[in-house]
């Protein structure tokens, strides 16, 4: 009896290197599994925040654009030079603050960049360049003025020029 061997012990030992081994591998695979959610998780909550982001905007473009002291002016695109450019601009007279919404213009060529005028007592008059990466339907502050006639906007050379080319005029539209 005393040469027997001890196959217990030797059954409990293995038994206790594969519950540590399992154990192991189990906790390896649900630490990763985690690490997996918690990022799906941030990915999830980044996209969200952007989202309201874009809705808060939204809302603030919808106060803009429905407040009544913004008087709407559609520019028509000139027959002549580009019959399909339409561009929009929200002035209000009383804060002489003017936005531009650039609905369809051409992008303009290399060395040129779209100026924006206000025809005030019968005088073209600089409100400023529209930036030459210009989005289609974005909102832009231009500069102030109180009175006005008409709006245009005429193609020139980059940085703009102190009176409009006539013959560069892309949209009009009077009030």
């Amino acid at each position: 009896e005393f040469n027997k061997p001890k196959t217990n012990t030797s059954i409990w030992k293995y038994s206790a290197a594969a519950s540590i081994i399992l154990l192991a591998v189990s906790s390896a695979y649900f630490i990763n599994n985690q690490n997996q959610k918690n990022k799906e998780i941030a990915s999830i909550n980044e996209a969200l925040e952007e989202r309201n982001n874009q809705i808060e905007n939204l809302s603030g473009d919808l106060a803009f654009y429905s407040n009544p002291d913004y008087k709407k002016i559609v520019l028509a695109g000139v027959k002549e030079k580009s019959p399909e450019s339409v561009v929009t601009i929200y002035w209000n007279k009383n804060k002489a603050e003017v936005y531009l919404v650039v609905n369809n213009l051409p992008t303009a060529i290399a060395n040129k960049q779209y100026q924006l005028w206000a025809i005030q007592d019968g005088v073209p008059v600089d409100m400023g360049m529209l930036p030459t990466d210009v989005a289609q339907n974005s909102l832009i502050k231009m500069k102030q003025i109180d009175n006005a006639q008409a709006f245009a906007i005429t193609l020139e050379n980059t940085g703009g020029v102190p009176s409009p080319t006539m013959s560069e005029m892309y949209v009009i539209g009077a009030l």
